[in-house]
């Protein structure tokens, strides 16, 4: 709708203006129809066989009937209601002398916008189900590849990428799975080097020990010390080697029965430690000494580090939970992944009265990843550090 000072060019149609005035019940002189295109030279036919064409510049009616046809024009025709007439456009004289011009939608046009929407829209739904199984085919590969690059550890118990897919897929597994290997090897090596190393330094050091007692007592004392603390620090040295070199055998072991184990010897050490039994048994499989190994280094650290150790066993859907808290002061938490690698300590200082060499946790962790597991490491609800040590239960 439009306001304009002037009628748009065109040819008029002085019978479709009497339709609309009369139909609005305006004035005639007030109606204008000015055809958008150029005046209508064929039949447009509707239900009623009624039809508009213009003969000499004039509009002419056609009654269409089954025994022959009636012509109408001037004022004698009239337009039936359902009558499709072609594209045109009305005007409405305003009271400045302007007119108000409306464009009337072509019927023809939206039926026909209707059915191209109508037929896109059921091609979609048709088409869609094979799309989406098309795109989940070819996505596939890359997401099995991405899962197992995000698996990938630098040790030999993770698991190297094997895919299916497209040719280039393939190629970028088989690839990654070499530089897996290659990796995993190199990492190996130097692993049973430090442990060649840290072995051979034993016998030196009880050469060492032997002729410190030849020694005066007063230099002595101080010497086995030192050694003493050397060789200490060589047997974690040998078994957070051994923990990445041997492998884990699996058979059925009591959980229970091993937390008691390593409860009752770290009583025995004088350390304060309580224990909440279970009330029935849990089994894993699982490496004993190994596993041993790992659960002692954690309570030796809760001893070491906090007031007491607070050791707990239950089950969480297939999941073996061991819970162990200390009563500490807590570690930062900037710092809680920091204290899980190597040789980092949460405390700073290498005062061996006070710590290790910081291998303890570390090495946990790597025998509960052995045994398919998973030990994490947060400070408690009120104070302390907890460590929590998932297994699957056998």
């Amino acid at each position: 709708m439009v306001e304009r000072e002037t009628l748009p060019d065109g040819p008029q149609s002085s019978l479709v203006a009497r339709g609309l005035a009369e139909a609005l019940d305006l004035p005639v002189d007030s109606v204008r129809v000015v055809w958008q295109r150029d005046a209508p030279v064929s039949l447009s036919r509707s239900t009623t066989g009624q039809a508009v064409l213009t003969i000499a510049s004039q509009d002419v009616v056609i009654d269409a009937r089954t025994d022959g046809f009636d012509l109408r024009s001037g004022d004698g025709a009239k337009l039936a209601v359902d009558t499709r007439l072609p594209a045109f456009l009305a005007a409405l004289r305003q009271e400045d002398g302007g007119w108000l011009v409306v464009t009337p939608p072509d019927s023809a046009l939206s039926a026909w916008r209707q059915r191209v929407f109508i037929a896109f829209l059921i091609s979609a739904l048709a088409v869609a189900p094979v799309t989406w199984w098309l795109a989940r085919k070819l996505t596939q590969p890359m997401r099995q590849l991405a899962d197992a690059a995000n698996r990938m550890h630098l040790d030999k118990y993770s698991y190297p990428p094997t895919s299916t897919g497209p040719r280039e897929v393939r190629e970028i597994a088989a690839a990654m799975e070499a530089m897996h290997a290659r990796v995993t090897a190199q990492a190996a090596e130097r692993t049973r080097m430090l442990a060649a190393v840290a072995h051979d330094l034993r016998n030196p050091l009880t050469g060492l020990r032997i002729r410190a007692e030849s020694i005066p007592p007063a230099e002595r004392d101080r010497m086995v010390a030192d050694i003493d603390r050397m060789a200490g620090m060589i047997t974690q040295v040998l078994n957070y080697a051994r923990g990445h070199l041997a492998p884990a055998p699996g058979e059925p072991v009591d959980l229970v029965w091993l937390m008691e184990e390593c409860v009752q010897d770290a009583i025995v050490r004088g350390s304060n430690v309580t224990w909440t039994t279970p009330d029935s048994s849990i089994w894993v499989i699982a490496d004993m000494a190994g596993l041993r190994r790992a659960i002692d280094n954690v309570i030796d650290n809760a001893v070491r580090y906090g007031v007491a150790a607070e050791v707990s066993l239950r089950t969480r859907n297939t999941e073996a939970v061991i819970r162990i808290c200390d009563g500490g002061p807590g570690i930062p938490e900037a710092d809680l992944e920091r204290v899980m690698q190597p040789f980092e300590r949460g405390e700073p200082s290498r005062n061996p009265r006070t710590g290790g060499l910081g291998l303890g946790l570390t090495i946990a962790r790597d025998i509960v990843a052995q045994h398919r597991g998973s030990l994490r490491l947060k400070n408690g609800a009120a104070r302390g550090c907890e460590v929590e040590i998932e297994l699957p239960v056998a």
